[in-house]
């Protein structure tokens, strides 16, 4: 199952490095493998109430990720998603699959996808 969390702009910024971005998708076997997953790469839950995150923006990351038995973003496959709805360049979407990630972005007009 592919687990989708999407991150708030709390605060104005968005948290972004090597293994968390703007949408993080984890493939896992079950919701609680996911949420391990999204703790140890970084992705961290009640955020207003740790004083972390904005209280006028709220939480930056839900615990209740959008679960798909297949790839997609808002229900479309990545390359679609970017070509239909996504116009910004520096949008990222990082891919936790077992043994490695991608990361999907467009850079200077094309669809790129970078593996780590």
């Amino acid at each position: 199952m592919f687990y989708t969390f999407r991150q708030n702009n709390s605060g104005g910024c968005w948290d972004i490095d090597q293994h968390v971005s703007h949408i993080v998708v984890i493939e896992a076997e079950s919701l609680d493998l996911a949420l391990d997953t999204a703790e140890a790469i970084g992705i961290y839950f009640d955020g207003v109430d740790n004083e972390r995150d904005c209280p006028c923006c709220g939480d930056r990351w839900s615990r209740w990720p959008e679960v798909t038995k297949k790839l997609v973003v808002y229900g479309q496959p990545i390359e679609d998603y970017f070509l239909d709805r996504c116009t910004r360049s520096d949008h990222i979407i990082t891919v936790h699959f077992n043994n490695h990630i991608k990361k999907y972005q467009h850079v200077d007009g094309k669809f790129c996808i970078d593996e780590i």
